[in-house]
């Protein structure tokens, strides 16, 4: 019985591992408000597009 618990822990931990691995990296927040006020900069997380994108979305919940 402890055997079948210890290998069903290591499994487990082996598992979450594989998981963790396996994840896409989440993709980066959105500008915030002041962001999108100032413009996009060089260097930003995001590229142009993606920001002048986010920053039409942020404005459209604002509207709602």
């Amino acid at each position: 019985m402890l055997k079948a618990i210890v290998l069903m822990c290591a499994a487990a931990v082996v598992s979450t591992a594989a998981l963790a691995q396996g994840t896409a990296p989440q993709p980066p927040m959105g500008p915030t408000e002041m962001q999108c006020q100032e413009g996009y900069k060089e260097g930003m997380q995001w590229t142009r597009d993606q920001f002048i994108a986010a920053c039409a979305k942020l404005r459209e919940s604002k509207k709602n």
